[in-house]
Protein backbone atom coordinates (compact mmCIF):
# COMPACT_ATOMS: atom_id res chain seq x y z
CA UNK A 1 0.00 0.00 0.00
CA UNK A 2 1.79 3.03 -1.37
CA UNK A 3 0.74 5.79 0.76
CA UNK A 4 3.40 8.55 -0.93
CA UNK A 5 4.18 8.63 -4.02
CA UNK A 6 7.86 8.26 -6.07
CA UNK A 7 10.09 11.31 -5.53
CA UNK A 8 13.84 12.30 -7.16
CA UNK A 9 14.60 14.54 -4.45
CA UNK A 10 15.12 11.80 -1.82
CA UNK A 11 17.34 12.21 1.05
CA UNK A 12 20.86 10.75 2.05
CA UNK A 13 21.65 11.27 5.89
CA UNK A 14 25.38 11.89 6.41
CA UNK A 15 26.43 12.17 9.97
CA UNK A 16 30.16 13.18 11.14
CA UNK A 17 31.38 12.79 14.32
CA UNK A 18 28.21 14.51 16.47
CA UNK A 19 29.03 14.78 19.61
CA UNK A 20 26.07 15.91 22.43
CA UNK A 21 26.56 16.82 25.95
CA UNK A 22 24.98 18.77 28.66
CA UNK A 23 26.32 20.36 31.80
CA UNK A 24 29.41 18.76 30.66
CA UNK A 25 28.09 15.02 30.97
CA UNK A 26 28.28 13.76 27.28
CA UNK A 27 25.48 12.10 25.89
CA UNK A 28 26.47 11.03 22.51
CA UNK A 29 30.35 11.18 21.56
CA UNK A 30 31.40 11.02 18.22
CA UNK A 31 28.52 9.17 16.47
CA UNK A 32 29.36 9.12 12.43
CA UNK A 33 26.99 7.69 10.15
CA UNK A 34 25.92 7.58 6.32
CA UNK A 35 22.88 5.71 4.95
CA UNK A 36 21.79 5.39 1.50
CA UNK A 37 18.49 6.88 0.33
CA UNK A 38 15.35 4.83 0.64
CA UNK A 39 16.21 3.72 3.98
CA UNK A 40 14.67 2.28 7.09
CA UNK A 41 16.83 2.71 10.09
CA UNK A 42 16.17 1.00 13.52
CA UNK A 43 18.39 2.08 16.57
CA UNK A 44 18.80 -0.38 19.32
CA UNK A 45 20.13 0.15 22.37
CA UNK A 46 19.24 -0.32 26.23
CA UNK A 47 18.21 2.60 28.57
CA UNK A 48 20.20 5.66 28.26
CA UNK A 49 21.85 4.28 25.42
CA UNK A 50 21.34 7.99 23.77
CA UNK A 51 18.87 6.80 21.27
CA UNK A 52 16.74 9.15 21.96
CA UNK A 53 19.09 12.09 22.05
CA UNK A 54 20.51 11.10 18.57
CA UNK A 55 17.15 11.29 17.28
CA UNK A 56 16.28 14.85 18.62
CA UNK A 57 19.61 15.66 17.16
CA UNK A 58 18.21 14.27 13.60
CA UNK A 59 15.16 16.53 13.90
CA UNK A 60 16.86 19.66 14.75
CA UNK A 61 15.11 19.49 18.49
CA UNK A 62 18.07 19.79 20.45
CA UNK A 63 18.40 23.63 19.23
CA UNK A 64 15.47 25.06 20.82
CA UNK A 65 16.57 23.63 24.65
CA UNK A 66 18.70 25.25 26.94
CA UNK A 67 21.84 23.96 28.46
CA UNK A 68 22.56 21.51 25.57
CA UNK A 69 25.43 21.41 23.55
CA UNK A 70 26.30 20.11 19.93
CA UNK A 71 29.53 19.78 17.45
CA UNK A 72 29.74 18.14 14.25
CA UNK A 73 28.33 17.35 11.02
CA UNK A 74 24.30 16.48 9.83
CA UNK A 75 23.14 16.29 6.08
CA UNK A 76 20.43 15.20 4.65
CA UNK A 77 22.23 15.57 0.79
CA UNK A 78 19.85 18.79 0.44
CA UNK A 79 22.14 21.84 -0.76
CA UNK A 80 19.28 24.18 1.78
CA UNK A 81 17.33 23.56 4.61
CA UNK A 82 14.37 24.88 2.81
CA UNK A 83 14.27 22.10 -0.16
CA UNK A 84 13.06 19.35 2.02
CA UNK A 85 10.90 18.96 5.16
CA UNK A 86 10.65 16.64 8.18
CA UNK A 87 8.24 14.72 10.38
CA UNK A 88 8.98 14.30 14.41
CA UNK A 89 7.37 11.74 16.48
CA UNK A 90 8.72 11.78 19.98
CA UNK A 91 7.65 10.17 23.57
CA UNK A 92 4.92 12.04 24.68
CA UNK A 93 2.84 9.91 27.41
CA UNK A 94 -0.48 12.05 27.43
CA UNK A 95 -1.89 14.83 25.53
CA UNK A 96 -1.81 17.97 27.18
CA UNK A 97 -4.36 20.33 25.10
CA UNK A 98 -8.47 19.47 25.73
CA UNK A 99 -9.57 19.17 21.87
CA UNK A 100 -11.14 16.28 20.22
CA UNK A 101 -9.37 13.85 17.87
CA UNK A 102 -10.47 15.75 14.70
CA UNK A 103 -9.18 19.25 15.85
CA UNK A 104 -6.31 17.73 16.84
CA UNK A 105 -5.52 16.13 13.10
CA UNK A 106 -6.82 19.36 11.47
CA UNK A 107 -4.44 21.29 13.74
CA UNK A 108 -1.63 19.23 12.93
CA UNK A 109 -2.35 19.28 8.92
CA UNK A 110 -2.99 22.69 8.24
CA UNK A 111 0.53 23.59 7.27
CA UNK A 112 0.61 20.89 4.53
CA UNK A 113 -2.85 21.92 3.58
CA UNK A 114 -1.77 25.36 2.39
CA UNK A 115 1.39 24.53 1.07
CA UNK A 116 0.04 21.78 -0.80
CA UNK A 117 -3.67 22.45 -2.23
CA UNK A 118 -3.13 25.36 -4.47
CA UNK A 119 -0.03 22.96 -6.22
CA UNK A 120 -1.07 20.15 -8.99
CA UNK A 121 -0.39 17.59 -5.82
CA UNK A 122 -2.87 19.24 -3.74
CA UNK A 123 -5.79 16.92 -4.20
CA UNK A 124 -3.28 14.00 -4.42
CA UNK A 125 -1.63 15.20 -1.11
CA UNK A 126 -5.42 14.95 0.48
CA UNK A 127 -5.88 11.60 -0.54
CA UNK A 128 -2.17 10.31 0.82
CA UNK A 129 -3.83 12.12 4.27
CA UNK A 130 -6.82 10.28 4.43
CA UNK A 131 -5.56 6.78 3.52
CA UNK A 132 -2.70 6.93 6.61
CA UNK A 133 -5.63 7.99 8.70
CA UNK A 134 -8.10 5.46 7.41
CA UNK A 135 -5.25 2.89 8.00
CA UNK A 136 -4.82 3.83 11.58
CA UNK A 137 -8.31 3.52 12.39
CA UNK A 138 -8.35 7.24 13.65
CA UNK A 139 -11.51 8.23 11.37
CA UNK A 140 -13.52 6.52 13.72
CA UNK A 141 -12.45 8.83 16.75
CA UNK A 142 -12.33 12.21 15.36
CA UNK A 143 -15.14 12.99 17.70
CA UNK A 144 -13.56 11.86 20.83
CA UNK A 145 -11.53 14.53 23.43
CA UNK A 146 -8.11 13.44 23.46
CA UNK A 147 -7.91 12.98 27.19
CA UNK A 148 -10.53 10.11 26.83
CA UNK A 149 -7.97 7.92 24.23
CA UNK A 150 -6.38 5.21 25.84
CA UNK A 151 -2.52 4.86 24.98
CA UNK A 152 -3.18 2.91 22.08
CA UNK A 153 -5.30 5.11 20.78
CA UNK A 154 -3.41 8.15 21.86
CA UNK A 155 -0.37 6.68 19.71
CA UNK A 156 -2.01 5.66 16.43
CA UNK A 157 -3.79 9.51 16.55
CA UNK A 158 0.03 10.99 16.56
CA UNK A 159 1.32 8.49 14.37
CA UNK A 160 -1.74 9.79 11.97
CA UNK A 161 -0.60 13.13 12.21
CA UNK A 162 3.21 12.60 11.83
CA UNK A 163 2.59 10.05 8.85
CA UNK A 164 0.19 11.80 6.84
CA UNK A 165 3.03 14.46 6.31
CA UNK A 166 4.36 14.95 3.13
CA UNK A 167 8.09 15.02 4.48
CA UNK A 168 11.27 13.40 2.82
CA UNK A 169 12.49 12.33 6.35
CA UNK A 170 10.64 11.12 8.89
CA UNK A 171 11.73 10.52 12.45
CA UNK A 172 10.05 8.61 15.12
CA UNK A 173 10.78 7.63 18.94
CA UNK A 174 9.33 4.39 19.83
CA UNK A 175 6.32 4.54 17.55
CA UNK A 176 5.69 1.21 18.94
CA UNK A 177 5.01 1.72 22.07
CA UNK A 178 1.18 0.67 23.18
CA UNK A 179 0.43 -0.56 20.00
CA UNK A 180 -0.85 -4.26 19.68
CA UNK A 181 0.17 -6.91 17.28
CA UNK A 182 -2.15 -5.93 14.44
CA UNK A 183 -1.11 -1.87 14.78
CA UNK A 184 2.37 -2.93 15.13
CA UNK A 185 1.82 -4.64 11.92
CA UNK A 186 -0.27 -1.83 9.99
CA UNK A 187 2.75 0.76 11.65
CA UNK A 188 5.30 -1.73 10.18
CA UNK A 189 3.48 -0.96 6.07
CA UNK A 190 3.22 2.92 6.75
CA UNK A 191 6.65 2.89 7.18
CA UNK A 192 7.65 0.66 4.39
CA UNK A 193 5.47 2.38 1.99
CA UNK A 194 7.51 5.83 2.79
CA UNK A 195 10.83 3.52 2.24
CA UNK A 196 9.68 2.04 -0.98
CA UNK A 197 8.27 6.00 -2.09
CA UNK A 198 11.95 7.12 -1.59
CA UNK A 199 11.26 8.23 1.64
CA UNK A 200 14.18 8.52 5.06
CA UNK A 201 12.53 6.70 7.98
CA UNK A 202 15.01 6.59 11.25
CA UNK A 203 13.21 5.47 14.42
CA UNK A 204 13.83 3.41 17.75
CA UNK A 205 11.12 0.39 18.90
CA UNK A 206 10.31 -1.50 21.83
CA UNK A 207 10.52 -4.99 19.91
CA UNK A 208 13.47 -4.71 17.41
CA UNK A 209 12.90 -8.87 16.43
CA UNK A 210 9.51 -7.63 14.31
CA UNK A 211 11.72 -5.23 12.45
CA UNK A 212 13.71 -8.01 10.72
CA UNK A 213 12.36 -7.46 7.02
CA UNK A 214 11.86 -3.92 7.48
CA UNK A 215 14.77 -2.14 8.61
CA UNK A 216 17.59 -1.89 5.86
CA UNK A 217 19.85 -0.64 8.74
CA UNK A 218 20.77 -1.46 12.09
CA UNK A 219 22.40 1.35 14.54
CA UNK A 220 23.28 -0.63 18.16
CA UNK A 221 24.04 2.38 20.27
CA UNK A 222 25.48 2.45 24.41
CA UNK A 223 26.70 4.74 26.37
CA UNK A 224 25.97 7.29 23.42
CA UNK A 225 28.33 5.70 21.19
CA UNK A 226 27.79 3.24 18.03
CA UNK A 227 28.86 -0.21 18.37
CA UNK A 228 27.30 -1.20 15.31
CA UNK A 229 25.67 -0.78 11.94
CA UNK A 230 24.56 -4.10 10.33
CA UNK A 231 23.16 -3.70 6.38
CA UNK A 232 20.40 -6.14 5.66
CA UNK A 233 16.68 -5.87 5.31
CA UNK A 234 16.94 -9.92 5.87
CA UNK A 235 18.51 -10.08 8.89
CA UNK A 236 18.69 -9.68 12.39
CA UNK A 237 21.84 -8.85 13.95
CA UNK A 238 21.11 -11.08 16.70
CA UNK A 239 25.06 -11.70 17.87
CA UNK A 240 25.87 -7.82 18.04
CA UNK A 241 22.29 -7.69 19.82
CA UNK A 242 23.30 -10.11 22.89
CA UNK A 243 26.36 -8.29 23.31
CA UNK A 244 24.58 -5.38 23.80
CA UNK A 245 21.98 -5.63 26.03
CA UNK A 246 25.01 -8.15 27.87
CA UNK A 247 23.32 -11.46 26.68
CA UNK A 248 19.79 -10.65 27.18
CA UNK A 249 17.20 -12.55 25.57
CA UNK A 250 15.48 -10.74 22.64
CA UNK A 251 12.47 -12.15 21.22
CA UNK A 252 9.25 -10.08 19.52
CA UNK A 253 7.00 -10.63 22.97
CA UNK A 254 9.85 -8.15 25.12
CA UNK A 255 10.19 -4.96 25.08
CA UNK A 256 13.19 -2.96 24.99
CA UNK A 257 13.67 0.76 25.41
Amino acid sequence: MNMVGSRTDTPVLEVARINVWKNRHWILRNVSLTVPRSSVVVLVGPNGSGKTTFLRSLAGVLMSLDGWETSGRLSFGFSRADEFSKSYFGQVLRPVEEMTVAEFLALASDLDRRRTAEGPEGPLFMTKHLRVRDALGVEELKNVGLSQLSGGQWQRVRLAQCLSKDAQVCILDEPDAFLDVYWRSVLKGLIEARRRAGDLVVLSVHRPAEWAGCATHWVGLDGGEVKFVEAGADSFPAVMMERLFLGKSLDSSEGVD
